[in-house]
């Protein structure tokens, strides 16, 4: 079998995973292996770089006794690979304009609008093949700038606003895990770091596959990134990533709701340790804000003193939240406040009312209908 054909066998299988996770056995990742082979043995470096990744999908979705809504129905790659040229333009087109522009959205979005239709999981597929076809030819500064335009790309297509936001945090995904391994190869462990950061925000935020299990993989790659960002070396990016970290575990599904929460208040504490109201004031009211949510849902500890702690976190928020600097974060926070001193336990009923209608209707000084 030659070298293409063994990529072509590779990447179908990679494509089942869509399709058939039904059939996914130890017998498929026997033949995995036994395709491996014959391509390490043949020295083609686009097999070794892809084949890490598809294993470790592989072997996952072997753990998973369910399977996943939504599956797209894809089957025969070499067809895709040949209605692909469309797709690769517009890939390598959005690539140069990035280059070119510093990833400037006001160029690089309308880019995108023009080709909505071609953002959906043949895009992926073809992101996919032409990173790691490309990355084999390239020396080791083009593999880390190629590396570096696609986390960018990513970044990018996260926050697009136009198209299905599925599919956009989909091809943001395979963005970050394409360059994880380029990373890693050229020891580059900071910018490897901040992707996984930054698969942490879109595992977190993603729209398709099961939830809890969304959060997971957030979970995961945020304390990777933490194995490289500690409070010693990058103090600030370690108080983004234990902040990011706090917010999802203050969602989890899995696991003790309880014991979620004091995970989440530890991270916010942590976050709070660095992102303080003199040095970063912005970070600081994001953090308390978020804090304040967590203790006013507490479970472990006493409901009153939690109520009052989430009070305390709110208005330490407020006081860099202005309603002429950051009105919605300053209505969202007078929103949350509104709600802890309408449960309120301490204090007079009355007066507690009163607090919460006064906060809710600063809030909707910013929300209309």
């Amino acid at each position: 079998m030659e070298n293409n054909q063994i990529f072509y066998s590779l990447i179908k299988i990679y494509l089942s995973l869509f399709a058939n996770e039904d059939l996914l056995d130890a017998d498929l990742l026997e033949m995995v292996a036994t395709v491996a082979k014959q391509a390490t043995s043949g020295g083609d470096e686009r097999i070794k770089a892809w084949l890490p990744s598809l294993k470790n999908q592989l072997r996952e979705l072997l753990k998973q006794e369910d399977q996943t809504e939504g599956k797209q129905d894809i089957d025969d790659l070499e067809n895709i690979l040949q209605d692909s040229e469309g797709y690769l333009e517009v890939l390598l087109n959005v690539i140069q304009k990035i280059a070119q522009t510093s990833s400037d959205p006001q160029v690089v979005y309308p880019l995108l609008a023009e080709n909505i239709d071609q953002l959906d999981e043949h895009f992926i597929v073809v992101l996919s093949y032409w990173f790691v076809t490309t990355i084999e030819e390239a020396s080791t500064n083009e593999a880390e700038y190629m590396a570096a335009l696609v986390v960018e790309f990513s970044n990018l297509i996260k926050l697009f606003p136009m198209a299905d936001k599925g599919t956009n945090l989909e091809i943001a995904i395979t963005g970050y895990e394409l360059v994880l391994d380029t990373y890693q190869r050229l020891d580059l462990w900071v910018e490897w770091a901040i992707v996984q950061n930054n698969l942490g925000l879109a595992y977190a935020e993603r729209i398709m596959g099961d939830k809890a299990k969304n959060q997971e993989k957030a979970i995961a790659a945020y304390h990777d990134a933490l194995t490289v960002r500690t409070r010693a070396e990058l103090p600030q990016d370690w108080a983004m990533t234990q902040n990011n970290l706090g917010t999802v575990y203050a969602e989890r599904i899995m696991g003790d709701k309880a014991k979620n929460q004091e995970k989440a208040i530890t991270a916010y504490h942590d976050a709070l340790t660095v992102r303080t109201r003199a040095e970063f004031p912005q970070d600081w009211a994001m953090t308390q804000n978020n804090l304040g949510t967590v203790y006013a849902e507490r479970i472990m500890g006493n409901k009153a003193e939690n109520q009052e702690k989430a009070i305390a976190a709110y208005h330490d928020a407020l006081q860099v939240y202005t309603p002429d600097v950051y009105p919605w974060d300053w209505a969202m926070t007078h929103n949350n406040l509104g709600d802890a001193y309408h449960d309120r336990i301490l204090g007079d009923k009355k007066e507690n009312i009163q607090a919460a209608i006064a906060s809710y209707n600063q809030a909707l000084e910013i929300y209309n209908q």
